[in-house]
């Protein structure tokens, strides 16, 4: 019976050897973060990078299809799960594969984009430096230029600017070139219309009919506009206003009042004429006819004549003649 049994053994171990010899190796795969491509399609190769002793295993591997690139400005992410689906269409089963580095890969195109705004910024210090305007004019602009997108990343890219051909009134035109290597890659063309600098009152709190604009319910800003300041500008603050104006509404001009300073000469009320002149001053008595504010014309009675003459109110109270006597 024993030697039955070593001989049955003996066979098992015969059996399981060479099983055990023909285990594959395992397929090591690396998935970068992100990759940026310039092909059309992508291979397996393209996107991460495999290794294995397994020769045979890594070309095949490699050489697997995995969808098309990325269309310009465009993100593709290819997830592990996916990558063992692929592999797995090659005979590569999942419990060979090893994986390192990051979950997904983000594939993107080699290409390099120069924005809108870089162009437009281009174009400004170009006109800063070539065409200042008036401190009271500058350019707005009218039409940015669309993003340029090289195909390829040329690396390090330059941009210059000339002025275009002149457009209609009040318009500038800003041709931009893009270069690498001194070669010119790319032109946009930036449109400014040139404006006026006007300021406006806003209100930064609900004001309302009667009250006094100061620095704390509103301020001024600068706002561009294609047609020249019509009228001089005067600070709004200690003005009134006509109507009421709500928080963030802008206050034309034209509802602002100067406000009016308190009646310095009431009517009936006894005053001082003073007439001053080089090296002399004559007073008299007068009593006032009409209220009167500071700079305001009123009557005054000359209280010793009687007659009846225009004054000037100052802001002490006194009045000074302006007009002769009349009875």
């Amino acid at each position: 019976m024993r030697p039955r049994r070593l001989t049955a053994l003996a066979m098992l171990g015969a059996l399981a050897g060479p099983a055990a010899a023909a285990d594959p190796q395992p397929v090591r795969v690396y998935v970068p973060r992100s990759i940026r491509v310039s092909a059309e399609t992508l291979r397996m190769d393209d996107i991460c990078v495999v290794r294995s002793q397994d020769e045979q295993a890594v070309v095949k591997a490699c050489s697997l299809a995995m969808g098309r690139a990325p269309w310009s400005r465009e993100a593709i992410v290819v997830k592990r799960q996916t990558i063992l689906s692929r592999l797995a269409t090659a005979g590569i089963a999942a419990s060979r594969v090893r994986f390192t580095g990051a979950q997904h890969v983000v594939v993107s195109r080699n290409e390099k984009v120069i924005g809108a705004a870089e162009l437009v910024k281009a174009a400004e210090g170009f006109l800063k430096k070539n065409h200042p305007l008036p401190a009271a004019q500058g350019y707005r602009l009218e039409r940015k230029a669309e993003d340029v997108v090289l195909l390829t990343d040329r690396g390090d890219t330059q941009l210059r600017a000339r002025l275009a051909e002149e457009g209609a009134q009040n318009r500038v035109n800003v041709e931009v070139s893009v270069l690498a290597d001194g070669r010119q890659l790319a032109v946009r063309t930036v449109r400014f219309r040139i404006g006026y600098q006007h300021r406006q009152v806003v209100a930064t709190k609900a004001i309302p009919a009667g009250g006094v604009v100061t620095p704390e319910n509103a301020k001024v800003r600068i706002v561009q506009d294609d047609s020249p300041v019509a009228q001089q500008w005067a600070s709004p603050f200690g003005k009134v206003l006509a109507t009421p104006v709500s928080a963030g509404a802008v206050i034309p001009l034209s509802l602002l009042r100067k406000t009016k300073a308190p009646i310095a000469v009431r009517r009936n009320q006894r005053v001082v004429m003073r007439v001053a002149g080089a090296g002399f001053t004559i007073s008299a008595l007068g009593q006032a006819l009409e209220d009167g504010r500071p700079g305001d014309l009123i009557k005054v009675q000359n209280v010793d004549t009687k007659r009846v003459l225009t004054a000037k109110v100052n802001a002490d109270g006194t009045v000074a003649p302006v007009y002769e006597e009349r009875s």
